[in-house]
């Protein structure tokens, strides 16, 4: 896709998620009073201790959670009734989430990944789910390396997506995560600086866009919202 053919689709991109982020914007200016006089949560204080700086490689971070998954007690009721072990790293996509799947995968190589800002590592959680979710994406981004990452398996808390930037974000411009709730919407409000975002869910199948400040050299606070998008609103892009 030329430089030239990405404008406009870009511009409709933003404006799809124009509401999202404004959305956004208004917590989070709420939200940025409280922060600095909040106490900081036990994960929070530990992750201030790391001696880890960003590498001024890395650009953007792509947030993925995985797409739709099969209900927890459905699943659970499955592995009786076939006599295999509960293992909820095991609970698969539902039909609708392999959907999502594949229009995540078409989203991302049409409108996230360019030229002048190519992805340059994906990252999954080892479960099922999440690995089903990427296996469209590791078709179309062909020379892009996806690995398993056990750093953000489910309730890793923030510190596992910090380890997971921090150990490639010296080979990475453009570095895609694809993980789980809650961590995944807390490392989030983490990122942008932010305390609190309770109007603003992360549904199954969310594409998450951060942005890195200038001269940002820490997670915290180091970044900015740059695209917020539902797998409702993927089809639309791409018919």
């Amino acid at each position: 896709m030329s430089a030239k053919s990405q404008t406009p689709a870009n511009h409709s991109l933003q404006t799809a998620s124009k509401d999202f982020t404004q959305d956004f914007t208004a917590n989070a200016s709420q939200d940025s009073a409280k922060t600095s006089t909040q106490t900081p949560t036990k994960a929070a204080s530990q992750n201030q201790k790391l001696p880890n700086i960003l590498s001024a490689k890395l650009k953007r971070i792509i947030l993925i959670r995985h797409a739709d998954s099969m209900d927890r007690e459905i699943f659970a009721k499955s592995c009786k009734t076939t006599k295999t072990p509960h293992n909820d790293m095991l609970r698969p996509l539902t039909k609708k989430g392999k959907i999502q799947s594949e229009n995540i995968a078409n989203f991302v190589q049409n409108f996230l990944h360019t030229q002048k800002t190519p992805i340059s590592c994906v990252l999954t959680s080892p479960a099922k789910r999440t690995i089903q979710t990427i296996k469209p994406l590791s078709k179309v981004l062909k020379k892009v390396p996806c690995q398993l990452c056990d750093f953000i398996s489910p309730d890793c808390g923030i510190e596992g997506y910090e380890k997971a930037i921090y150990a490639n974000d010296e080979l990475a411009q453009t570095l895609v995560l694809v993980g789980h709730e809650p961590d995944l919407g807390e490392f989030v409000k983490y990122a942008l600086g932010v305390a609190h975002l309770d109007a603003l869910e992360f549904p199954k199948g969310v594409i998450i866009e951060l942005k890195k400040k200038p001269k940002v050299k820490n997670l915290q606070g180091g970044f900015t919202l740059s695209l917020f998008i539902p797998p409702k609103y993927l089809p639309k892009y791409l018919a």
